[in-house]
């Protein structure tokens, strides 16, 4: 059902109707296709809003993407909220607002040599489901969504939109970290 969600008293008995059986090494948890049950909490949207106002001239930063912006023979197209939801249904994961804020205004900006994620063609290598569970098979952990592969390793956001670095062959996150997208797109991504 796309562009559904769900309340946490619904979420609450649609997981404990999926596994009636606990996997011992979540404790009192439940897996629930491949995500454990406590990261499935129903969150709402508005919830995120106050963390945008912590960042300053994003207007400047997409600016200075839309210049930076290289023409190819395709282009990317935006997404809209509805296409938004679909993602976040299917990644069973809420998009913190400022990185929903990202999709929806610059995701179809093409500049430099990273390349974020994007959410409007399933064919592309960009898409975020699939860089998403690409990321979570290498061992990301489950809570943090991908904005950007380089390489083997991943930039993502956490719950509160913090980016980090995860590095593949350390399997861990790298000390740096960026309050915001908007952050890492002027410090990380403008600079690439």
């Amino acid at each position: 059902m796309a562009g559904r969600r769900y309340p946490p008293e619904r979420l609450n008995r649609l997981a404990l109707n999926v596994s009636h059986k606990k996997n011992p090494g979540l404790g009192r948890g439940f897996l629930f296709r491949g995500c454990i049950y406590s990261e499935l909490l129903y969150k709402p949207p508005h919830m995120n809003r106050a963390i945008s106002k912590r960042i300053p001239d994003v207007e400047e930063i997409i600016e200075q993407l839309r210049e930076a912006n290289e023409p190819v023979p395709v282009p990317l197209e935006l997404p809209d909220e509805d296409q938004i939801v679909e993602i976040e249904e299917q990644l069973f994961i809420d998009i913190p607002f400022v990185f929903r804020e990202f999709l929806l205004t610059v995701s179809d900006v093409v500049y430099g040599s990273l390349e974020p994620v994007t959410v409007t063609d399933p064919q592309s290598h960009t898409y975020l489901p699939d860089v998403a569970a690409n990321a979570w098979d290498a061992g990301v952990d489950r809570s943090m969504i991908p904005i950007c592969q380089d390489g083997d390793n991943y930039y993502l956001v956490e719950e509160d939109g913090t980016v980090v670095l995860w590095l593949a062959e350390e399997e861990l996150i790298a000390e740096e970290t960026w309050e915001s997208v908007w952050h890492w797109a002027r410090d990380v991504w403008l600079e690439s």
